[in-house]
């Protein structure tokens, strides 16, 4: 694993603004960097070097959590606490809507709390993440209020679900991240059970990486290095960057120390990680001073 540096002063925005948090980011194939941002201004276009190139999506959403962009060009994007995820043009022309808005599946639980969640359902009970797959189809985990992870075609059209509440293989508490590689594999981000699930596309379990520190997002690298930014749990176990190979072999960490509630994770062309952070959420009244919205991190 290559060394890594901390890009201060990234991104350059307009003067007055303020991001605070940012719990989604993606990167498409032409390298612009999308924020997705609990902000008036909620998707926030950028490119690499940190030029702002605009705004849209005000007055649409109920709480922005994930951002993902679609070899097609598209932009997915998760609407927690809307109980919905959608699917734009990166101008923010709406093209298709996945879920009921506003109406949570019937999971058992206490509005957005893992703890509650009695049993899984179908899409949506906060979802929180979007993945799409070398077929087309497209993986969806939900959430804070289900414990399943749904499978969906290209149209919309939902496949199957698999998941219940727990800490067994195949059961989640909270999965809060999707990935999925050049092979199929569906890689889940299972946050309040400390691990990575892996399985395959039919939703098989296959493996579990343990010890990683309330993982919330993945991200897979073209030469195949899995990126997994981690929430943290106090001083003595603070936010990161885990980096495995495809086999789940721990190659090593970047951002402690710099990072504070790291939430989204992607990657360029180039090789830089782009991390977004929800500082404001996790300390509310007491935020450092260092608290940033996204950072960014270089190969040194």
């Amino acid at each position: 694993m290559p060394a890594y540096r901390f890009v201060a002063n990234w991104p350059q925005l307009p003067d007055g603004w303020e991001l605070h948090d940012v719990p989604g980011v993606a990167v498409d194939a032409g390298d612009r960097v999308f924020l997705f941002a609990r902000h008036t201004r909620p998707v926030v276009a950028l490119d690499a070097a940190g030029g702002f190139h605009g705004f849209w999506g005000e007055g649409r959403f109920n709480r922005p959590h994930a951002l993902t962009a679609a070899p097609d060009g598209a932009l997915y994007l998760d609407d927690d606490a809307g109980h919905a995820v959608y699917k734009y043009t990166p101008e923010g022309r709406l093209l298709l809507t996945f879920g009921t808005p506003g109406q949570p599946s019937d999971t058992g639980a206490i509005r957005n709390d893992w703890r509650t969640v009695k049993r899984g359902a179908g899409p949506f009970n906060y979802p929180t993440d979007l993945a799409v797959a070398p077929n087309g189809d497209l993986y969806v985990s939900d959430g804070y209020g289900n414990a399943r992870v749904h499978c969906f075609a290209a149209d919309g059209r939902l496949k199957f679900s698999w998941g219940e509440p727990g800490t067994a293989p195949g059961e989640f508490n909270l999965p809060h991240g999707v990935a999925v590689g050049g092979d199929g594999r569906v890689y889940v981000a299972d946050r309040q059970n400390d691990r990575v699930q892996v399985f395959g596309g039919d939703g098989a379990f296959l493996a579990q990486w343990t010890g990683l520190r309330r993982p919330t997002d993945i991200y897979i690298a073209p030469g195949g290095e899995i990126f997994v930014s981690e929430l943290g749990s106090g001083p003595s176990a603070p936010a990161r960057v885990t980096v495995f190979d495809a086999g789940g072999e721990h190659r090593g960490t970047l951002g402690e120390g710099v990072l504070l509630a790291a939430h989204g994770i992607a990657g360029d062309s180039h090789g830089a990680i782009y991390v977004g952070e929800v500082a404001w959420t996790i300390f509310r009244d007491n935020v450092p001073a260092s608290a940033r919205g996204v950072r960014k991190f270089e190969p040194a």
